[in-house]
This record gives structure tokens, C-alpha cells and sequence, in this order.
């Protein structure tokens, strides 16, 4: 083999050390987080029923752990973290700031990583479940439709909906493209509780 070819080579596998390393960071940090989760649920104070949703209390959006997200159909349970930085979203799928919380009226983003959690989020089909689950209480939100967008393209809606989930992530979902000028999106509605 050529000189070309073994740098080629070395390229790939320090690329796919580098990919595995991130994998196992997010593994190790979501291991933490949810032990985090446990402890949170017990040791935040109750929100002001005026801004609890649907009468959750333990919500409370400064803590750093938002909520449960279960996605079965992509066999896929994360904690979601406050915050769409960086390294929220090395560790966790992020919940928007300023979006709604989880079954109370408006949109409530998530954003996460395509490698690292959404990768299959193109799998999700119409009429498929979506749990959050914060306080004890378990939401079930339901698919009504999944599109590509250009990150320009406009922004997503953040106006007084009925309780709406947007499930957001870079595309292709394959990440074959750093910084790719496009996300995946995947719209769902609150359906009730669990």
C-alpha cells in the first residue's frame, strides 16, 4: 500500500476512535445523569401552581435536568438536560430555553446531536408515541409529522400552541456533514397522560 493509502487509513481510524470516544462519554454522562433525574425528583421544591403544567409540580426550569425522553420505536430513553450548549448536548438531548414545558400549552423543543440520539429520528412514523415523563407524571405526545428544514429557513413556531413537542437535530442524520445547513423535524402533539 502507498503512503497515500496508509494516511488515508490512519485518517479513518482516528476518526472512528474519536467517534467512539464521544459515544462512551454520552453513555457515561446519561449513567450520571440518571442518577441525577433520581435525586432531582425528590429534592426540587414544588413550582407556583400558576406555572406548573397540567398541574406537574416538580418541573422547574432552572433545575438542570428537564425530563425523560422515551422514543420506543427508536428503543431510545435519555434524560433531557436545560440548555441547547455545547456540552448539554454532548452528554444529553437539550431542551430549548424559552420553549414550553413538558404537557403545558405552547412548544417545547428538544434538540440533540444526530450521532449521538436522534440518528434514526427519520424512523419515526405518524401516530408513533413519544413519552416525557417529570414529577411522577408520564405525558404521551404522538407523531403528526417529521420534515427537513434549512437551519435559515425560518424558525420554529414558539407562539401559544396546543401542547406541541418538536423533536429537533442536524441533517443528513448520518452527521456525514459538519455543520450541515439543514435539521431534521419531527412535530408532535399531547394525546394526555399515561
Amino acid at each position: 500500500m502507498h503512503r497515500g493509502g496508509w494516511g488515508l487509513l490512519l485518517l479513518g481510524g482516528i476518526l472512528l476512535a474519536h467517534a467512539a470516544g464521544e459515544l462512551g462519554a454520552a453513555h457515561t454522562a446519561q449513567r450520571h445523569l440518571w442518577r441525577q433525574y433520581q435525586v432531582q425528583e425528590g429534592v426540587y421544591p414544588p413550582v407556583a401552581a400558576a406555572k406548573a403544567p397540567l398541574g406537574v409540580a416538580a418541573w422547574h426550569p432552572a433545575a438542570p435536568v428537564c425530563c425523560v425522553l422515551d422514543i420506543p420505536r427508536l428503543h431510545l430513553r435519555a434524560v433531557v438536560l436545560q440548555g441547547t450548549t455545547e456540552a448539554v448536548l454532548a452528554q444529553a438531548p437539550g431542551h430549548l430555553p424559552g420553549s414550553a414545558a413538558p404537557g403545558a400549552t405552547g412548544n417545547m423543543v428538544i434538540s440533540a446531536h444526530n450521532v449521538l440520539f436522534f440518528r434514526h429520528l427519520d424512523l419515526l412514523r405518524p401516530g408513533d408515541p413519544v413519552y416525557l415523563t417529570v414529577g411522577g407524571h408520564r405525558f404521551v405526545y404522538v407523531v403528526h409529522r417529521s420534515r427537513v428544514v434549512p437551519v435559515d429557513g425560518g424558525s420554529i413556531v414558539m407562539d401559544p400552541l396546543p401542547p406541541t413537542l418538536t423533536l429537533t437535530s442536524c441533517y443528513p442524520l448520518d452527521g456525514a456533514i459538519l455543520h450541515p445547513p439543514w435539521r431534521f423535524v419531527v412535530t408532535a402533539r399531547l394525546q394526555g397522560r399515561a
